[in-house]
């Protein structure tokens, strides 16, 4: 179950089914889910559903894409359902999420004065 983790964790943003990740594992459905569950405590669908957030909240706090195409990119379909799972697991939107983890970003001095020399 372990590479089947990684391999969740390496294609989060690809449409993942369970028929599709117990192929890969070479176990029924409903094995593969009852194992998966025994080894990581969340459910095939679960634990996809957390990789997508976890980057999610990554790309709001360290880029400015707009919130529609970090729903995009990390493998939600739909705007709506997105941000509503955001909200139950930070208890914020995307948007107020990513205002209040923005960090701000270090230039050093030197870069500060070429620019300044440069004009």
């Amino acid at each position: 179950m372990r590479d089947v983790a990684q391999f969740i964790d390496l294609h989060y943003a690809r449409r993942l089914t369970v028929a599709a990740l117990a192929r890969r594992a070479r176990v029924s459905r409903f094995h593969f889910i009852r194992t998966f569950r025994a080894c990581t405590g969340l459910t095939p669908h679960q634990y996809v559903r957390e990789r997508r957030l976890a980057r999610a909240r990554h790309l709001l706090s360290t880029t400015t894409m707009p919130v529609t195409e970090v729903c995009r990119a990390v493998g939600f379909t739909s705007l709506g359902s997105f941000s509503t799972l955001f909200r139950r697991a930070t208890g914020q939107s995307p948007a107020a999420y990513r205002a209040s983890e923005r960090r701000p970003v270090f230039i050093p001095g030197c870069f500060v004065r070429m620019y300044r020399l440069g004009r």
